[in-house]
């Protein structure tokens, strides 16, 4: 990760290691971090779903789950017209981290409380999975290998 940060400092305006920043800091449990840098690299790339698909599992792993579910539509906007059975199981599996949150959030308030990151990761350490695995991002990374210097659309 030191390697990359200092690349990331190097070259600020590059999606690709912004994109492999965000993803390592996301299977890391840093959430925040990978919404910087997904957040950077998506205004630069604004055409890439793996950009956009971090973008949406960032907030939802730390308790923004109106802004997720938000960040969600426009990763679907994102979707090829007939996606791979990987992209197709990745974002089932994103959205239902997103019920898992709404679920948390509607727990949360029920019980006079604020819907906070670190109450996610308090009912992380009881079965909620926060981070993906493999299903969305790696998905992507997988079946939709998209240049990153144009937009392909």
């Amino acid at each position: 990760p030191a390697v990359l940060a200092k690349a990331v400092e190097q070259h600020p305006t590059d999606a690709r290691l912004l994109l492999a920043a965000a993803e390592v800091a996301l299977q890391d449990g840093r959430a925040e971090d990978a919404e910087a840098f997904a957040s950077r690299g998506f205004a630069l790339a604004p055409w890439s779903l793996r950009l956009a698909a971090l973008r949406t599992w960032s907030a939802a792993a730390t308790g923004r789950c109106d802004e997720a579910t938000r960040r969600l539509g426009i990763a679907q906007g994102l979707l090829p017209e007939r996606p791979s059975q990987k992209v197709t199981d990745g974002f089932r599996e994103l959205m239902g981290l997103l019920k898992q949150c709404q679920e948390a959030a509607a727990g949360a308030t029920s019980a006079g409380r604020t819907h906070t990151g670190a109450q996610l990761r308090q009912r992380e350490a009881c079965g909620l999975q926060l981070r993906p695995r493999g299903g969305v991002t790696r998905a992507v990374h997988v079946r939709l290998r998209q240049p990153m210097s144009h937009s392909p659309r």
